[in-house]
């Protein structure tokens, strides 16, 4: 039910009420009823389309999962035993246009083979997003790249 809030909460660009109305909690029941009827086939706009173009670039509509940065962080480590191996700064264009820089963080668990792959929120510096999670091997060395 929380992940269910996270998720709904994070699409949207308005500051979360501090209390919770009580349609609203209905509103997240109706969608987790909706998501457990719904079939697990995705609709694929390009399933006919036999070369997709080089230049052509598209918009995911992928629910991700915010919070605070020290909580999201906290908790992979918690439940995963997931430290950070990799940080840095990529540059995004905003909704209007400027250039800004979010911060990009993958945590990783060496015994277990898990991670997790972050990015700040670039309107709001204190928020983490879950972009991406799973299982992987971190290479040190790639051929051709390393000395």
């Amino acid at each position: 039910m929380m992940a269910m809030f996270l998720i709904v909460g994070c699409q949207t660009t308005q500051l979360p009420e501090v209390e919770t109305k009580p349609e609203e909690k209905e509103l997240v029941v109706n969608v987790e009823e909706q998501n457990k009827q719904a079939p697990n086939d995705v609709l694929n706009p390009f399933a006919d389309v036999e070369k997709i173009p080089k230049d052509m670039a598209i918009t995911s509509q992928k629910p991700i999962i915010c919070g605070r940065m020290d909580t999201m962080l906290n908790n992979v480590f918690t439940r995963y035993g997931e430290v950070p191996v990799v940080f840095g700064h990529a540059d995004n264009n905003s909704i209007t246009g400027e250039m800004v820089k979010s911060v990009i963080t993958m945590t990783h668990n060496s015994e277990t083979g898990t991670y997790s792959f972050f990015e700040q929120l670039p309107i709001d510096e204190r928020f983490l997003c879950l972009l991406s999670g799973g299982e992987a091997k971190i290479k040190l060395r790639v051929s051709g790249l390393s000395s």
